[in-house]
């Protein structure tokens, strides 16, 4: 049943930290950027988002 519970928390934060990053690219889009320079600061928001979720998230429920 952990196992489960684990799969299911990187999902979440999978589909957390895309989204976020996502966001942030739609929001850069808008403004007279370069629509790469955009695209890769949402990518970069999106790695972070999913690394802090990682730490903070998914290693204090494996600590418990």
């Amino acid at each position: 049943m952990k196992k489960i519970n684990s799969n299911v928390k990187y999902i979440i934060t999978l589909i957390v930290s895309v989204s976020i990053g996502s966001f942030f690219t739609d929001i850069l889009e808008q403004i007279d950027i370069n629509v790469w320079i955009a695209r890769i600061i949402g990518g970069i928001i999106c790695v972070i988002v999913g690394l802090l979720f990682i730490r903070v998230w998914i290693k204090d429920y494996k600590k418990k």
